[in-house]
């Protein structure tokens, strides 16, 4: 689980001025790639809509490659 959450969710990390920024998966891409990094983070490349909710960062996920 990534740290300081207490909830499983599917988020992508991207760097940003040397800092982790996290974005939150919306309710379709959380449904379709949970399964993919439920239990292990994987490194990849994510194409997809950027926006903000509040605070939060989401994405809607266009398509993921894996390393």
């Amino acid at each position: 689980m990534l740290k300081g959450f207490t909830k499983c969710a599917t988020v992508f990390v991207m760097k940003k001025d040397k800092k982790d920024v996290i974005y939150f998966f919306d309710k379709a891409s959380d449904k379709k790639y949970h399964g993919d990094v439920c239990t292990e983070g994987k490194n990849g490349t994510l194409t997809g809509v950027f926006t903000k909710e509040g605070k939060k960062n989401i994405v809607r996920v266009k398509s993921i490659t894996y390393e």
